[in-house]
């Protein structure tokens, strides 16, 4: 799997909607950690939301209470989906459109080779882990099942 999605980067052309899928989706992820949707917009963490917005994209984001006051999530969702789209095609104008193709092709490689890397040492710590249980006299697959069982309780 992880190949082959290097595989489509490397010969994908575009990766435009991908990438703004992505930021979509992080977007989504912050006002999710900072909103309540249970609560009014006007009554969320704005300050954290601000910083959220601008630690990940480099984006400052000014919510005007008025604005909120007639706002709902998915209008909020929206504006801040706006917002990190028109900074996109901004770099893209400014950088220009073969060279951000470039850069987006090079942070996705870096990006899955990165997670892949951690995947693999995370692997080996779980396979070290195995075999000291097994050092231990205790079954390593009891052993794991039942770790396996307690976090999957939390």
């Amino acid at each position: 799997m992880i190949y082959n999605q290097r595989r489509e980067v490397l010969k994908g052309e575009d990766l435009k909607q991908d990438v703004l899928t992505m930021a979509h989706d992080l977007a989504d992820e912050i006002l999710a950690r900072y909103g309540d949707k249970e609560l009014h917009p006007a009554d969320w963490d704005l300050a954290g939301l601000r910083e959220g917005l601008h630690h990940q994209f480099n984006l400052r984001v000014d919510f005007k209470a008025e604005e909120l006051d007639n706002s709902t999530v998915d209008g909020l969702t929206e504006l801040a989906t706006q917002k990190v789209t028109e900074t996109y095609e901004d770099k893209e104008r400014r950088f220009g459109t073969p060279m951000l193709r470039q850069l987006e092709k090079i942070i996705m490689l870096q990006t899955i080779d990165s997670l892949w890397k951690d995947h693999l040492l995370n692997m080996d710590h779980l396979k070290e882990g195995i075999g000291l249980r097994g050092y231990g006299q205790k079954n390593p697959l009891k052993s794991t099942r039942r770790k396996a069982s307690r976090c999957l309780k939390r």
